[in-house]
């Protein structure tokens, strides 16, 4: 999971409502106001998550029965960047290169508005994800509070392949015009979830949808181009794919698991090697089955058979041998900083 955490310090202090941070929206403003403030967030940096520039919203809520927002503000990551809002225990929320612009909130009355805030896959980008985060606050002075922020999406990658024919009629051929892609990808998901991810629409479903890579911002998301020809010794390909969360309990009409395809010609004839991520089977490792959030699902990739004449009929054991990992997403090096 590639995260960026923020290690924070809530300061209460007696400032004049004028004084506080431009582009703040608040519901009630006093003398004794919080303030916020993030401390070198401009330094650069490689990686996913929270870059310079990317655009940044906080929303501060009353952690109380309603839960009516408290406060507003919508900027970019820079230095110096202060929030305020009223005393009193608060629900703090971010949310990093949202989909919605800076007028779209007008109904965002409450926190349960953004518990069902939806993002769209299509919209997003493997550069700069949506990313979201909660933190609560009880408002003392000198409090410590600590948020991380997590991408919706999660990245599979296929880190090599080889074939290995041994004592096929066909042993010795090799993989020619291949390429991997994602089918049945989650297309639209809630920004704040954080488990039981049942998708509401997919994409490439049942096999690759070319009027649905038309509308990607970034198609090579779901699909990459793999080397012109594959044989006996491994090839590194690092092939990195994009989806979000699919943690279905149980494959049905609506309800399909996602699929890691490998498609390609031997001899002549176009085989497919679809693949479950992350499911009982040749590739489950542990934890939740099928695609949590933020998560890595790395694949190193034997076809020992020719595939399946469909691409939506998942591969039985001796077809393939997959050796996989699943791990957070993480970038090099975790940021933290105070506010």
């Amino acid at each position: 999971m590639k995260k960026w955490t923020a290690a924070a310090a809530a300061i209460i202090c007696c400032t004049a409502a004028h004084s506080c941070a431009e582009d703040i929206k608040t519901t009630e403003r006093s003398e004794n106001s919080r303030t916020v403030v993030f401390t070198d967030c401009a330094r650069s940096r490689s990686g996913i998550g929270m870059n310079p520039g990317d655009s940044l919203e906080i929303f501060v809520y009353n952690d109380d029965l309603l839960r009516r927002l408290d406060s507003y503000q919508r900027t970019v990551i820079k230095d110096g960047l202060r929030v305020a809002c009223t005393s009193g225990d608060k629900i703090i929320v971010f949310l990093v290169n949202g989909q919605q612009g800076r007028y779209y909130w007008s109904a965002n009355n409450s926190y349960s508005y953004i518990e069902g805030l939806d993002s769209e896959f299509v919209r997003d980008c493997s550069s700069s994800p949506v990313s979201g985060g909660i933190c609560l606050s009880s408002g003392f002075s000198g409090e410590k509070l600590e948020v991380t922020l997590t991408p919706l999406m999660s990245r599979i990658v296929l880190r090599s392949i080889r074939c290995d024919f041994s004592g096929r009629p066909y042993e010795g051929a090799k993989l020619k015009d291949a390429r991997v892609y994602l089918t049945n990808a989650s297309s639209v998901c809630r920004v704040m979830k954080t488990d039981d991810f049942v998708t509401r629409g997919t994409l490439n479903t049942g096999r690759l949808c070319p009027e649905d890579l038309a509308l990607m911002s970034d198609p090579s998301m779901l699909l990459k181009e793999l080397p012109p020809s594959i044989g006996e010794d491994f090839v590194e390909v690092e092939a990195e794919l994009y989806c979000y969360p699919n943690t279905n309990a149980e494959e049905g009409l609506g309800t399909p698991f996602t699929r890691l395809v490998i498609e390609g010609k031997l001899d002549g004839t176009l085989w497919y090697w679809p693949i479950n991520v992350n499911r009982d089977g040749i590739c489950w490792v542990e934890g939740t089955p099928g695609i949590d959030r933020g998560k890595s699902y790395v694949y190193d990739i034997t076809l020992t058979r020719t595939g399946t004449a469909d691409p939506d009929l998942p591969v039985e054991f001796g077809t393939a041998v997959v050796e996989n990992v699943v791990e957070d997403w993480t970038v090099e090096e975790e940021r933290y900083e105070v506010f």
